[in-house]
C-alpha cells in the first residue's frame, strides 16, 4: 500500500534563513490552505517576479515580523487574517501588518462576492435560519474571547448545533455551560455574518446546504469550488482590492533602497 507523502514544513529557523538570503519580492502569508486565492493574488500583482511563502501558522508569521530588523531593505509584505482580532484591537507589536477586513481571507472572498445567487429562494430561508443560531453560539465565544476565558470559535460547528432544526445542541450548551450573550453581538454577528462569523464556519454551514441537494438535482456546489468561483468571477471585489493595494504599497515601500543595495 502507498503512503501519502507528508507535506514538508519549513521551520521558522529555516524560514528566516530565506528571508536573509533572498533577493526577491516576498510576501509571507499564515499558510498556503488558499493556493487558489494567492495564485489570484499574484496574477493581480501583474509583473510580480517574487515569491508567495507560507509561515504554516500565525505564531511563526507575527514571529518573523517581529525580527523585521534582521533583513532590512527587503522587498516584504506580511498577510494575516484578523482573526478574534476582529472584535478586539490588534496589539502594537503587529502593526504594519497587513490584515483582513473581516475574520479571514474567505470571509473578504465571500463577502466581495454575490456567490448566494446560487442558492435557490427555499435553501437562502433556511441558510440563514441556521445561520441565525451558529450566529448565536458564536457570539457566546466572542464574549468568552473578549472576557478573557477560554473561547472555542474554531469548534467543530456539527457538533454545536442541530442543522435540522436548526437549534443548539442540549449536550453542547450543558458541557460549554453556555448563556445567551448579549443581544447587540448576536445581532451585530448575525446582520455580518460574511465578514464577521468565522469564514471556514460560514462555508461549513453553506456545505451542509448543498449536501442537501438530492442527486439529479440542481450541482452542488461545495466550499472548494465556491472559494473558486469567489476568487475567478468577482474582479471587483474591494475587500481583495484594498489587500493587493496595500501589497504593492509594502512591497514597493523598500523598492528604491533595495535596488541601490543591490547594485552597489
Amino acid at each position: 500500500m502507498s503512503k501519502t507523502k507528508a507535506k514538508a514544513v519549513l521551520t521558522e529557523t529555516e524560514l528566516l534563513a530565506m528571508l536573509t538570503k533572498t533577493s526577491l519580492p516576498t510576501i509571507l502569508v499564515e499558510g498556503d490552505d488558499d493556493a487558489a486565492v494567492y495564485r489570484w493574488i499574484e496574477d493581480r500583482l501583474g509583473t510580480f517576479s517574487g515569491n508567495i511563502l507560507p509561515c504554516y501558522g500565525r505564531t511563526t508569521l507575527i514571529s518573523l515580523y517581529q525580527k523585521r530588523h534582521l533583513f532590512p531593505n527587503k522587498q516584504l509584505a506580511w498577510l494575516a487574517d484578523l482573526d478574534m482580532w476582529l472584535f478586539s484591537p490588534p496589539p502594537p507589536e503587529v502593526d504594519g501588518l497587513i490584515f483582513t477586513s473581516g475574520y479571514s481571507i474567505e470571509n473578504d472572498l465571500y463577502a466581495g462576492s454575490d456567490i448566494e445567487r446560487l442558492l435557490s429562494g427555499e435553501e437562502e430561508i433556511r441558510y440563514k435560519g441556521i445561520l441565525a443560531v451558529v450566529c448565536q453560539w458564536f457570539a457566546f465565544e466572542v464574549e468568552e474571547f473578549l472576557a478573557g476565558r477560554s473561547s472555542r470559535q474554531a469548534a467543530s460547528i456539527y457538533n454545536n448545533v442541530d442543522f435540522s432544526v436548526p437549534e443548539l445542541k442540549a449536550e453542547f450548551i450543558a458541557e460549554r455551560g453556555y448563556v445567551a450573550p448579549p443581544v447587540h453581538r448576536a445581532t451585530s454577528l448575525t446582520e455580518n455574518y460574511k465578514l464577521h462569523l468565522r469564514g471556514k464556519t460560514l462555508l461549513d454551514v453553506w456545505n451542509w446546504i448543498q449536501d442537501q441537494r438530492k442527486a439529479g438535482g440542481p450541482p452542488r456546489y461545495h466550499k472548494k469550488v465556491v472559494v473558486d468561483l469567489c476568487v475567478k468571477l468577482y474582479d471587483e471585489n474591494p475587500f481583495m482590492q484594498r489587500i493587493i493595494d496595500a501589497v504593492k504599497r509594502d512591497l514597493s515601500a523598500n523598492q528604491g533602497s533595495h535596488s541601490a543595495s543591490a547594485s552597489a
